[in-house]
């Protein structure tokens, strides 16, 4: 059996700072830059720390194969318990729930850097035992053996000679430190973790960042809200005849404290230390390229990764800096529904606060001064949604700069060339920007500008050992693209090789009734770019669940090459955001129209609209509009038939049934859906069965 203080003299194999040992200095080693303290509680916690001290030892030790075989066969994980058992009657409990003697601790350091000399003198009687702590019978036991009949000093006995004493031990070294503790460097941090890295997650605030506090799921769950109150006033469309008087406001923004602290529960620190993540709550800025300092302590790693996230960007208008005015950090804080609210932006952020809030029952203006709502969404569906939130009540003022807003008698006054606006409540929504400030990435040598920090593909910065994601360099700020950009900047830092960090066709999504959605290239940004494209829409009102729901106001809208490959797509539709993401598989996997066409989906579901809107372009699979003359009239005769549920210029009669496609139910009308439905099944039928039709017979 290996005691602790033999298994910390295992450090002399690796070279430590002060002493010249025969052995090559391992600067990266775990061992070495760890003190024997911390050391023992970082094996107890990653066994796999266990294997690499194995790995080094079979490179310095010479002569040793069959003591490291020996070492190696037994499994790391009870090795590591039968010798912390071993020292548990004895010992005291440290950080991390990891036993040692008392006795030890003076004489661990020590033993780092010992020779053979030394060793071979050491007698247990002279060090360890000179302590009065432990049983008496151990105590002798301990001065009988010799150092030849342990293990531990055997195989530091195999050492050549060298200077013997060592003086000091390097600072402990964390495989992985990563700044901010949201969206993405909580993706980080536990993609560390999972490998078995040493990991420390440094947050300032709270951890989850926006995304659980202040964005993503407070917002969420106000839309929920209030779209449940806007449905129970619109009843009657549907035969119903309740009504509702007035919404509790307190009560709703209770229920979506509610939510954010569901949520939270599963990102507490003492969560994120079960799973082996170390968390320190406190501001961190760098001392130099590869240290940080946290609450007056100096923390060194090998690499880490920024995911500070970004704060409300607030616009140059005169007086917004003393006018009251609330941003979407503490809009969520409201106690009192404002009567009158005047919100500023409209992006995202600013058109679905303002359609819940109109929802809940305020008097929502809209300002925007661009010449649009949501500008980086495709146009149509942006004038489609603008159109949606003015049914819904929404004042909006696109166009428009403010010029100064004033604060007077408890109103806001917003002037502008159109003249004046006057709310209870100033919403300011104009964005966000990266959070870099207090960082001092000017110590570490990191390249940043007022955009961001600066990253290649693969998401390092201007140093090697650093690396950022999420919303801090400021690219695409949705939660998902940064919890992505969290987990492959984690993989890069740690792991050979590299892999792209920088996605072009980032889905993403306004959570509005209807929602609008959106992957890959809009129309206008395929034309911007010369592809030779074809766009193949189909309206909402063609979809059957939708006009069951009474839903219709919407479009699907593919945007793909003349063979079929998707570039992208625009989705306004109430799941609008669940659609995407069989787009965007499918455009990740190169899934083309055809093959998308030819798949069988649920009928009557929402999702069997993207099936619907793909087969404008289906044919049999293994033909093309150069096959065979016995081919082409069947190819043309599913062109036309599909064609139908989207925009056509050759539709088919609204009475004729097509010979191609079996109708499930008799008299049934052409543009029913078991002819929608049969088109696709058919042609993914064509597969197998060489030309036969595929049976359509089944329940719809």
């Amino acid at each position: 059996m290996v005691s602790p203080g033999q298994l910390f003299g295992l450090g002399a194999l690796v070279g430590v700072e002060g002493s010249a040992t025969h052995a090559e200095a391992m600067e990266e080693s775990c061992i070495c830059e760890a003190g024997a303290h911390d050391f023992l509680a970082m094996l107890a916690r990653h066994p796999l720390l266990m294997a690499r001290v194995i790995m080094v030892m079979a490179k310095q030790i010479f002569r040793l194969e069959q003591t490291i075989e020996s070492m190696a066969s037994q499994h790391v994980s009870q090795r590591l318990a039968a010798l912390l058992l071993e020292e548990m009657a004895e010992g005291q409990t440290l950080d991390g729930g990891v036993l040692l003697p008392v006795r030890s601790h003076e004489e661990l350091a020590k033993l780092i850097g010992t020779t053979r000399e030394s060793v071979s003198r050491t007698n247990v009687a002279n060090g360890a035992c000179d302590h009065d702590e432990g049983p008496p019978n151990r105590r002798n036991d301990a001065r009988e053996s010799s150092p030849r009949s342990r293990p531990g000093t055997f195989l530091l006995g195999r050492i050549r000679a060298a200077r013997p004493v060592v003086k000091s031990v390097r600072q402990r070294r964390h495989d992985l430190v990563v700044i901010g503790g949201g969206s993405a460097g909580l993706v980080a941090a536990e993609f560390g973790a999972r490998f078995g890295a040493d990991v420390l997650l440094i947050e300032k605030d709270k951890l989850g960042g926006d995304c659980t506090w202040t964005g993503c799921v407070p917002s969420k769950a106000l839309l929920h809200a209030a779209g449940v109150a806007h449905q129970i006033r619109a009843a009657s469309d549907v035969g119903s005849g309740t009504k509702i008087a007035e919404v509790n406001f307190p009560e709703v923004m209770r229920r979506v404290r509610e939510a954010v602290a569901a949520v939270y529960s599963f990102e507490t620190p003492e969560q994120l230390r079960r799973r082996g993540i170390e968390v320190e709550l406190a501001e961190a800025q760098f001392l130099d390229r590869t240290s940080v300092e946290v609450a007056g302590r100096r923390i060194v790693a090998r690499n880490l990764i920024i995911c500070a996230g970004a704060v409300p960007q607030r616009p140059p208008v005169t007086g917004l800096e003393v006018v009251p005015h609330r941003t979407y950090e503490e809009v969520f804080d409201l106690e009192e529904l404002p009567h009158r609210l005047l919100v500023l932006g409209g992006g995202p952020i600013g058109v679905e606060l303002a359609q819940a809030f109109a929802h809940l029952g305020s008097e929502v203006t809209l300002a925007e001064k661009e010449s649009r709502l949501l500008p980086m969404a495709d146009r149509e569906a942006s004038d489609l949604l603008t159109r949606r939130l003015a049914a819904d009540g929404v004042r909006i003022e696109t166009g428009l700069e403010l010029e100064k807003v004033l604060w007077d008698d408890g109103k806001v006054m917003a002037d502008s060339a159109r003249g004046r606006m006057t709310a209870d409540l100033l919403l300011v929504a104009t964005g966000r920007r990266p959070d870099v400030e207090g960082l001092q990435l000017a110590r570490a040598g990191v390249d940043h500008d007022q955009h961001g920090i600066r990253v290649d593909q693969k998401l390092k910065t201007s140093q090697d050992h650093i690396y950022a994601a999420g919303d801090v360099i400021g690219s695409f700020q949705f939660m998902h693209y940064a919890g992505w950009q969290g987990c492959v900047a984690a993989r890069n830092a740690l792991f050979p090789g590299s892999i792209r960090g920088v996605g072009s066709t980032v889905p993403w999504a306004v959570f509005t009734q209807p929602e609008l959605a959106q992957v890959g290239l809009t129309e206008e940004q395929a034309r911007e770019q010369g592809r030779k494209m074809a766009v193949h829409r189909l309206p909402l009102e063609r979809v059957d669940r939708a006009q069951t729901s009474r839903q219709t106001d919407g479009f699907i809208k593919i945007v793909a090459t003349p063979s079929g490959k998707i570039l992208g797509a625009t989705i306004v539709a109430p799941a609008a955001g669940e659609l995407a993401n069989e787009l965007s598989v499918a455009i990740a996997c190169g899934v083309d129209l055809q093959r998308l066409a030819s798949t069988m989906h649920v009928y009557p579901s929402k999702g069997s609209a993207t099936e619907h809107s793909s087969l404008s372009v289906c044919r049999p699979h293994g033909t093309s509009l150069r096959s065979p003359r016995s081919c082409r009239p069947l190819t043309h005769r599913l062109a036309i038939e599909s064609g139908r549920w989207g925009d056509t210029r050759s539709p088919v009669s609204p009475g004729s049934k097509p010979s191609s496609v079996r109708i499930a139910r008799s008299g049934a009308p052409a543009d029913h859906a078991c002819g929608r439905e049969a088109v696709g099944y058919w042609t993914g039928g064509l597969r197998g069965s060489r030309g036969k039709p595929a049976n359509t017979s089944g329940n719809r």
